[in-house]
């Protein structure tokens, strides 16, 4: 790797103005029973092979879409293949490969 290349791959970029992800609170669980010691969630159908973000800094972009597809597998029992792209593409609050919030990914996801 040059310098250069090397200081493309650290830091996060997110958006300091028009912050949508400070309008989410903290929602309460009622949980009922301790959690298992250990899970293997590949085991279960509800996470996706390992994926690569090549040269983009979407990394947000990349554990937004992983939080969602897992959730909706979770709802309904099917794993199904959510676009990293259209969020690197579409959310107007992050900045595409330049870095952005993995919460404003969801917050797009959910308009």
């Amino acid at each position: 790797w040059t310098d250069e290349e090397y200081k493309k791959l650290l830091g996060l970029r997110g958006s300091s103005s028009n912050q949508e992800s400070d309008k989410i609170g903290m929602l309460p669980t009622n949980c009922k029973k301790l959690p298992r010691k250990s899970i293997d969630y590949r085991e279960t159908n509800r996470v996706g092979p390992v994926v690569n973000q090549g040269s983009c800094g979407s990394c947000w972009a990349f554990s937004a879409v992983a939080g969602l597809e897992a959730a909706y597998a979770k709802e309904t029992g099917e794993f199904v293949k959510f676009s990293e792209q259209h969020i690197v593409d579409c959310d107007r609050f992050s900045h595409g490969c330049e870095g952005g919030l993995m919460t404003n990914g969801f917050i797009h996801w959910m308009r």
